[in-house]
């Protein structure tokens, strides 16, 4: 069901984004994003928030303790408002600095100041009654939460179609995101009281209780959920603030194919959480390692991503150095011994935390790991899929979707695609140390990450353009995601060679089949977007076909043979009975 609602919001956003950007100028799109790009950091503020109502509306519910469910959502209501007072306050008096930190020109000042207060408002309304769409998946009724939120979404769509031919401009899009936020805030608000008729809210049930389960529970979760959020939106600040909102908008471009399949990718390993949760683990030792220790790993991370990031920026540097009038044959000596001191420290590092993390905690073969391999399998067959064919028909993609005209989105493409192919694989490991409790280890990653794109991710930029943002994603998120494999790997007991043999070898029949869809995008060049459109569309179905066929007669096991050759039977029972 979420893999179906995130389909759908992709196609009709593709189909939206030419349409927009007929009526709008690229700079008001990008000023669109970096609105989102803002308010994704109020965003915090309910990302643990969320995830607490599900976790505990469930659990009541399984005692029909509705009581405790009332309690929940009139606490997480009472400090969700006023959590949207203090942060919209303090929203409207930064506005100007933000306003000249994203470089808004004069002329769009007072249209981009409306649009920043304007989104912010809806979110605010989304964070307060957000909580009744939580209640309605901790009921359960998830398919009912996925179908009116697309039922939503096409509503938004169908109003900016009305609005932006009236001659609304940017302000439309607003409009509409807006009467869609609070109708589905509406209906998810309806449904709640609807399954639950005896649920009354109160300020008298505000409790301790309450409060600790939702922030306290939902601390870990929001620590990991603000570095990922300041990794995902890192790129378009960086852009924004160094090139301006133009190249923002290409970027945008660039990023919306990729970005969307993160999407869809995400909503099929989401059952992987409570599978581990309900399976569990057993560790060697069972120790948990001391506060100090875990401190102590993490600066140690921090050092030794730092100094990784300044490899590539060595040569750079010195040069730069070097270059300066007046430097004295001495302070370059002192130069060298600094930079060999440095490399000195930089091994004894590696070589401390190499050491502490292969003598922790090791888990007990069992389902867990089972579990675990094959979550890596199917995710990394869905995830190279999709990915290896929006790198293999950027081109034609770019073509059909916006024109000619910013076909210089397609290296951004491509980058972003190779790096989500990669860093997506990470996220049944990252569900799964959860359901055990080790979280920590999915915040390791996150600090290796982060550290390495705080640096290459603007020295990119600089370099080399939006391209070189690309490619600073690309590398940090590479790295990190290599870190955690190895790091889970190492604690499940899985050897190098079955890694590979089992997780990336089936990978190499939608590799091979997107290596041949960009040798026919070569060899059949198109100009015409329609023409391109179609060859989209063909190439799409050939690299499912070929993918398959690779697949069924080299890759696949005989029990996934089996559970494949069952599916078909199903759909030609269903096509005879139709």
């Amino acid at each position: 069901v979420g893999m179906v609602a995130v389909g759908i919001y992709f196609i009709s956003r593709l189909a939206l984004t030419p349409f927009v950007l007929h009526y709008v100028s690229l700079a008001e799109f990008g000023l669109w994003s970096i609105c989102f790009v803002i308010l994704s950091y109020a965003g915090l503020g309910a990302l643990g928030v969320n995830n607490a109502y599900i976790k505990f509306t469930a659990e009541y519910q399984s005692r029909q303790d509705h009581r405790a469910i009332a309690s929940l959502l009139s606490t997480g209501i009472l400090c969700m408002t006023l959590f949207c007072f203090f942060f919209y306050s303090v929203l409207y008096l930064l506005l100007p600095y933000l306003l000249k930190l994203f470089r808004v020109s004069s002329g769009i000042m007072p249209v981009a100041s409306f649009m920043i207060m304007g989104t912010a408002l809806a979110f605010c309304f989304d964070f307060t009654l957000g909580g009744f769409r939580s209640t309605l998946e901790g009921l359960q009724e998830i398919a009912v939460s996925k179908s009116v939120n697309v039922a939503a979404s096409l509503f938004e769509v169908a109003m900016i179609l009305v609005f932006l031919p009236m001659g609304f401009g940017i302000k439309g899009l607003l409009y509409a995101y807006f009467i869609k936020t609070v109708a589905e805030m509406l209906v998810c608000t309806l449904l709640v009281f609807r399954k639950l008729p005896d649920l009354r809210l109160r300020l008298s049930l505000v409790s301790r209780e309450a409060f600790r389960n939702l922030f306290v529970f939902g601390g870990k979760v929001q620590v990991i959920g603000a570095m990922s959020i300041l990794l995902a939106s890192m790129d378009r600040f960086v852009i924004t603030s160094m090139i301006g909102l133009k190249a923002t908008g290409l970027f945008e471009v660039g990023r919306k194919f990729p970005f969307t399949g993160r999407n869809i990718s995400r909503a099929a390993f989401g059952p992987l959480l409570p599978a581990a949760s309900y399976v569990g683990g057993r560790w060697e030792r069972g120790e948990t390692v001391p506060p100090a220790d875990r401190a102590g790993k993490y600066l140690e991370l921090v050092l030794a991503a730092g100094f990784v990031s300044l490899l590539p920026c060595a040569g750079w540097i010195w040069n730069l150095w070097a270059g300066r009038a007046g430097v004295s044959a001495l302070s370059s000596t002192l130069a060298g011994l600094a930079v060999i001191l440095s490399v000195l420290t930089f091994l004894a590092v590696i070589r401390r935390l190499y050491g502490r993390l292969v003598s922790e905690d090791r888990l007990v073969r069992g389902e867990l790991r089972d579990l675990y391999i094959k979550g890596m399998r199917h995710i990394n067959l869905l995830n190279v899929t999709v990915f290896s064919f929006l790198m293999a028909a950027a081109g034609p993609l770019i073509i059909s979707w916006v024109g000619h005209e910013y076909l210089a989105a397609v290296s951004v493409m491509v980058l972003i695609s190779l790096s989500n192919m990669i860093h997506q694989g990470t996220g049944p490991a990252s569900l799964i140390v959860r359901g055990i409790e080790r979280v920590g280890r999915e915040l390791e990653y996150l600090i290796v990450q982060l550290v390495l794109a705080m640096v290459w991710i603007p020295a990119g930029t600089m370099r080399f353009g939006i391209t070189g943002t690309a490619m600073g994603i690309l590398a940090s998120a590479a790295i990190g995601s290599f870190y955690f494999f190895w790091r889970t790997n190492h604690a499940f007991r899985i050897p190098l060679g079955e890694f590979l043999g089992t997780v990336v070898r089936p990978a190499l029949a939608p590799a091979l089949s997107a290596a041949a869809v960009y040798v026919l995008t070569l060899a059949l060049p198109v100009e015409n977007r329609f023409a391109a459109a179609g060859q989209v569309v063909a190439l799409g179905l050939f690299h499912l076909l070929l993918t398959f066929v690779l697949l069924f007669k080299l890759f696949l096991t005989s029990e996934e043979k089996k559970t494949v050759s069952s599916m078909l039977e199903r759909l030609k029972f269903m096509k005879r009975m139709a």
